[in-house]
């Protein structure tokens, strides 16, 4: 959850009456939902894998709205620095992408994108970052539909995605392997 304090001095005259100098402070709340709380890790020890790889979450929204960034759960031994993308499952399309910074040793990291990226209600996306082989992982997870709030990553047609990458680029992750949670999540706000 995001927020924004405003301070406003309103006027000592309305519609020629004198009033009172009064100062007012207004607190808007920005709500963001993702498919994972802060509670929720892997209890697995990480995978040590001897390549590149692009991990992945598949995920809809039931509303439209606006992906305003990602975050990974990251291991001890995941090297960084990392990387985060957003697909378009329909096509393939990269939407975004940004640079995880001033990483701690572990644990939930997160970034948020220059401009948010707009989501439409029902379309399937992809959130993915970039690991050097030493990532958080849960096998099983996903063997059934996952549901936070407005966020949906399903179960159906295999979920916990991954791609090899040989370097540091990105590549939409595509396979999946034991409905396993690879650990990335979203930053949504929905339209209001």
């Amino acid at each position: 959850m995001i927020g924004l304090m405003t301070n406003l001095r309103l006027p000592t005259s309305l519609s020629g009456r004198s009033c009172s100098p009064m100062n007012v402070s207004l607190f808007s709340q920005i709500i963001t939902e993702s498919l994972f709380a802060d509670a929720d890790t892997s209890t697995v020890l990480p995978a040590n894998d001897l390549n590149g790889v692009e991990l992945g979450v598949r995920f809809s929204t039931s509303v439209d709205g606006k992906i305003v960034g990602l975050a990974y759960l990251k291991s001890a031994t995941d090297n960084g620095p990392h990387r985060g993308s957003l697909w378009s499952v329909a096509d393939g399309t990269l939407l975004g992408q940004l640079t995880f910074s001033d990483e701690t040793a572990s644990g939930w990291q997160t970034a948020v994108f220059d401009a948010p990226v707009v989501v439409a209600a029902g379309l399937y996306y992809v959130a993915s970052y970039h690991s050097d082989g030493f990532y958080s992982a849960t096998g099983g997870y996903f063997s059934a539909d996952h549901v936070s709030g407005s966020l949906t990553a399903p179960s159906a047609g295999g979920n916990g995605l991954y791609s090899y990458t040989y370097g540091p680029n990105s590549l939409l992750p595509s396979s999946s392997f034991n409905s396993t949670n690879y650990w990335i999540d979203v930053l949504f706000q929905a339209s209001s």
